[in-house]
C-alpha cells in the first residue's frame, strides 16, 4: 500500500507543479518546492503535525488516533519516495536515518529560501521604478 501511495502522491505533486509552471512561467517557485519534496521536508512536517491534528482526528473516527509503530514522536528511519525507488528498481528499501533526514530538510528548506527570496530572483521585476 505505501508503494502505491508514494506513486500517487509523486504523479499529482508532479502534475501540479507542471501545471503551475506551464500556466505562471515561474520556475523559481517550482524548483524551491520540487527540492522541498525532494529533501524530504512534507515527510518531516508530517510527524510534527500529527499531535496538533489528533484530537481532531479523534473527534472524526470517535476515538482513534495516529500513533507511530514504534511509539516515537519521530521515527528512526524514513524511507519515502527513495525507498519506493529502491524496493522498485532494487529489490531493497532505501532509508535515511533522522539525522541524515534533518540534514536533508535544511539543506532543502536554505536553498527554496534562496530560491524564494526577491533580492535573489533578478527575474523579479516587481520592485522597478
Amino acid at each position: 500500500m505505501n508503494d502505491v501511495y508514494q506513486v500517487n502522491y509523486a504523479v499529482v505533486v508532479a502534475a501540479a507543479l507542471i501545471w503551475h509552471y506551464t500556466h505562471f512561467k515561474h520556475l523559481a517557485p517550482v524548483l524551491a518546492i520540487a527540492l522541498l519534496f525532494c529533501g524530504y521536508v512534507e515527510d518531516t512536517l508530517f510527524y510534527f503535525l500529527v499531535p496538533l491534528f489528533n484530537p481532531a482526528i479523534k473527534f472524526l473516527t470517535k476515538g482513534e488516533t495516529l500513533q507511530m509503530a514504534s511509539g516515537q514522536f519521530l521515527p528512526e528511519q524514513i524511507s519515502g519516495w527513495l525507498g519506493w525507488l529502491g524496493r522498485t528498481f532494487l529489490g531493497r528499501n532505501i532509508a535515511l536515518d533522522r539525522s541524515t533526514f534533518f540534514a536533508l530538510n535544511a539543506i532543502a528548506i536554505l536553498i527554496a529560501l534562496l530560491l524564494f527570496c526577491k533580492k535573489c530572483n533578478p527575474s523579479d521585476k516587481t520592485n522597478t521604478r
